[in-house]
């Protein structure tokens, strides 16, 4: 689920393991499955990101909301990607 939070927020890896306090090489092992997240940093990304934990250690969301759809993820991908005068007249 961090590759899929990380791509979401338009971040490489070296940004995302900063803002979530961890080395890069950490994020990597754990993109690839060959770690497994302290407890801290899973309460880390999730307070930077604004996600559950249940959807960040199953991927799944028991919420009236659900899941983003590749539609809504595409869309504010594309706003992330406007300069700030596009966002604001946006």
């Amino acid at each position: 689920m961090e590759v899929q939070l990380r791509k979401i927020h338009n971040l490489n890896q070296t940004d995302f393991a900063n803002k979530i306090g961890v080395s890069q090489g950490s994020l990597s092992d754990l993109e690839s499955g060959k770690g497994k997240p302290a407890i801290e940093t899973v309460f880390s990304i999730c307070s930077e990101f604004g996600c559950s934990y249940e959807w960040l250690l199953t991927g799944k969301e028991h919420s009236t909301i659900g899941e983003l759809s590749g539609t809504v993820v595409e869309l504010l991908q594309t706003v992330k990607g406007l300069n700030s005068r596009e966002q604001l007249e946006l």
